[in-house]
């Protein structure tokens, strides 16, 4: 599994599975690691790594942004690799892959469909800024508003801009009935200085990348704006889901990290469900295409995700399994309120 805290999450899982679950079918789950980080070759050497594994009949992925492509080559669909969010872009045509929480860009269309259900929007303005991955994933959040009927201002901004009040200005952050954004980190602090410095008080959408501790300790907390993500967080306690997670994370001395850090919950929900998908073969049975038959036939609900899963469902990108969203309002001192159930694109 890759990404910097996915394989904790998988660990205490693991750890879990197997100390009070019974393992697998009576046998012990083990978990085998690598990482890709600054090089695309990376990706070439965990994928090499585990498709020569005869013990490897699934590879869990993290949040793989560096070498996916090289990965996804490599491993060249022998073995099935399932997904929690997919941030590369190899990853959504994976003939043997499963991407179960949804990838940036088909996640990215209820933005819209939560505009004008929820907010009441007749407009929006669009900001984000010019980076791969978020370009794309703001693209299918412009399409997702328009595809509802609404009337739509999109402006991007260089990633080395600081002072945004340019791009909202001219994307009508003023009059719009509501503003989506889709920044960094980095454009999260400078976006809502420049909403500040204009007195805005338009409703504010964003993807979750600006939950990010890095924001909180620059502004002071975390923007109070609504958050759109693919997965619940580890602090609804409407959610059974999450509050379970948060037991088990207390248990196993992860309860800040897993309260903060999405990854680690996205961990714990794609682990879970490939040991359900071993604990149906039965453990003498387990093969990669055993695997890849039950993630095919996998329909949900997914734990703290989504209750439907259809994988297949975009023939341009069949390791897509989820294109719902669910929103928050976050409401300061770590405190997030749901408003919306699971929100999909337009039809």
């Amino acid at each position: 599994m890759s990404g910097p805290t996915a394989p904790r999450g998988a660990e205490m899982t693991v750890k879990y599975i197997n100390q009070e679950l019974g393992g697998i079918d009576g046998h012990p789950l083990e978990l085998r690691t690598c990482f890709t980080s600054t090089s695309e070759e990376q990706g070439q050497t965990c994928g090499q790594k585990m498709a020569n594994d005869n013990d490897v009949s699934v590879i869990a992925m993290g949040a793989v942004a560096i070498g996916d492509q090289s990965l996804v080559s490599t491993v060249a669909g022998d073995k099935p690799m399932v997904y929690s969010v997919s941030i590369g872009a190899a990853d959504a045509k994976n003939s043997n892959g499963y991407v179960l929480y949804g990838d940036a860009v088909r996640v990215s269309g209820p933005f819209g469909t939560f505009a004008k259900q929820v907010l009441k929007a007749k407009s929006v303005a669009v900001v984000w800024p010019e980076i791969p991955g978020i370009n794309e994933a703001s693209a299918a959040i412009v399409d997702g508003a328009k595809g509802n009927g609404l009337s739509v201002k999109s402006v991007s901004w260089s990633p080395n801009a600081t002072d945004l009040v340019g791009p909202l200005t001219a994307a009508g952050g003023r009059s719009a009935d509501a503003i989506i954004t889709n920044p960094d980190p980095k454009g999260c602090v400078n976006l809502s200085k420049a909403l500040t410095s204009l007195s805005v008080k338009t409703p504010i959408v964003s993807e979750p990348l600006c939950l990010n501790a890095t924001v909180a300790k620059a502004l002071g907390d975390l923007p109070p704006w609504y958050y759109g993500i693919a997965t619940s967080l580890a602090t609804d306690t409407s959610d059974p889901a999450s509050v379970a997670f948060m037991k088990i994370a207390t248990k196993y001395g992860l309860a800040k990290e897993g309260a903060s850090d999405v990854w680690i919950a996205n961990a714990f929900g794609v682990t879970l469900t490939i040991a359900q998908w071993m604990n149906k073969i039965g453990a003498d049975k387990i093969t990669p295409e055993a695997i890849a038959a039950q993630a095919k036939a996998f329909k949900g609900p997914m734990v703290y995700g989504a209750p439907t899963v259809t994988c297949g469902k975009y023939p341009e990108a069949p390791a897509i399994c989820n294109d719902q969203t669910k929103f928050f309002k976050y409401e300061g001192k770590g405190e997030f309120t749901p408003v919306s159930g699971w929100v999909r694109p337009p039809a």
